[in-house]
């Protein structure tokens, strides 16, 4: 299901009971990167920056550029029921109805064994706002309490122009994740090396095929 609708940005409703911090929300709060002139480059040469910010449940940060208008980038965000087609990871996904202002976007992620795959809804709402000052294209989103074996989830996608006419998209994957387990280290390793960069190259094959860039 094509999503077209452009929706305004409101405000994360749900707050994590297992990290009930205002420290820890702020941290989810749609902001743009603070980057330094080699991180820059690093993105320009098509490198995908990851970042892990350790806690209870930690969060994991994945930006890179993408070949494609913030528009354009987040059309394909909202094209919810496409993700199994281009997205590794998610081995299931369909859109069961609307909340409100929000999509409630039912999934399934495949995991590394012996886990078993985290099934979950969502609440997503997205389209185009400011952020820090910016003009940009957003999509949050968070978990349907009781929807599935996770505890909890939110994030956003955050697509910024990038580039001297602003024709391509520095694209924010921001992702908290409570599995209701402790994590072994071999799946923090595949989070960070895997499952993070994978979100932004995905996005840069799905691309590819829908525009040719």
């Amino acid at each position: 299901m094509h999503i077209q609708r452009k929706k305004t940005l409101v405000a994360v409703s749900f707050l994590a009971v297992v990290l009930s911090s205002g420290a820890a929300f702020a941290q989810m709060e749609p902001s743009i990167p603070t980057l330094s002139q080699a991180q820059v480059n690093q993105l320009n040469a098509g490198e995908v920056i990851i970042d892990v910010v350790p806690g209870e449940v930690p969060i994991g940060d994945a930006i890179g550029v993408i070949n494609a208008t913030p528009e354009q980038v987040m059309q394909i965000v909202q094209d919810f029921e496409s993700y199994p087609e281009f997205m590794n990871d998610i081995v299931h996904a369909e859109v069961q109805g609307t909340e409100g202002d929000y999509l409630l976007c039912h999934g399934i992620t495949d995991t590394p064994w012996p886990m078993d795959d985290r099934e979950w809804v969502i609440r997503a709402t997205g389209g185009p706002t400011t952020v820090d000052g910016l003009d940009v294209y957003l999509s949050t989103w968070d978990y349907v309490p009781g929807s599935g074996n996770v505890e909890d989830t939110t994030g956003y996608w955050l697509a910024i122009p990038w580039g001297s006419d602003g024709s391509q998209t520095l694209l924010r994957y921001r992702l908290r994740v409570d599995l209701g387990t402790w994590l072994p280290d071999f799946l923090l390793n595949w989070a960070t090396e895997n499952f993070l960069p994978n979100k932004i190259t995905d996005f840069r094959g799905r691309v590819a095929t829908l525009y040719g860039q």
